[in-house]
């Protein structure tokens, strides 16, 4: 393993912790696809405070004292988000969280599970939790075909917990393939959000 890859995956490792400590309400990579939306998003993203707040539901977590916020403040919005900000350059492209994908309703039903998470996490930071939010055409038609993915693996993961999505190992791997299509494409479409919004800002400015 490279030094890069051992500082991300102390930095995952350190950040999942802090998370679990603090009782956040979402996952790991649901909290890093949520900070990743209100990173790239064109609407100017509120205070930190406030960020947690609505990741937590409207409250902040719990903690003892000034010293300990400060801290947790410190090393979520000094440090990790800073590293975020990285993925608005289109050599560090976003990608989701990896998963070894096997033929299986469970395995699948885990893909289902995580890329909505992610997807739902990126969007609801995106638009800073405003349904309403108002962007460019160009933009609204990204936000369209993520709303779709998404609500494809919610459909196939409700699917799978009701009837299943298959009787034979053929019917499963086909499924399998789609959802992977499903995956990769969710993937791009983000990142090319991420490349029209920083567009847009150059425009702009």
């Amino acid at each position: 393993m490279s030094n890069s890859s051992r500082k991300k995956a102390g930095t995952v490792q350190f950040i999942g912790d802090l998370l679990e400590n603090y009782e956040c309400p979402v996952p790991y990579h649901q909290f890093r696809a949520i900070l990743i939306g209100y990173i790239v998003s064109p609407i100017k993203a509120p205070p930190p405070i406030e960020i947690i707040k609505n990741i937590w539901g409207g409250k902040m977590p719990n903690f003892r004292d000034m010293e300990e916020l400060s801290s947790f403040m410190n090393n979520v919005f000094m440090r990790y988000w800073n590293s975020l900000i990285d993925h608005r350059n289109s050599k560090m492209p976003f990608f989701f969280k990896a998963l070894k994908i096997k033929d299986t309703e469970k395995s699948l039903a885990e893909l289902c599970v995580v890329r909505r998470q992610e997807i739902g996490g990126f969007l609801f930071g995106f638009t800073s939790g405003d349904a309403e939010a108002k962007f460019p055409e160009i933009i609204n038609k990204s936000i369209a075909h993520l709303e779709e993915i998404f609500g494809y693996f919610e459909a196939t993961h409700e699917l799978i917990q009701k009837k299943g999505i298959g009787k034979t190992p053929k019917e499963i791997s086909n499924m399998t393939f789609l959802l992977n299509d499903m995956d990769k494409i969710a993937q791009i479409e983000i990142n090319d959000l991420i490349k029209i919004c920083l567009s847009q800002r150059v425009v702009s400015h």
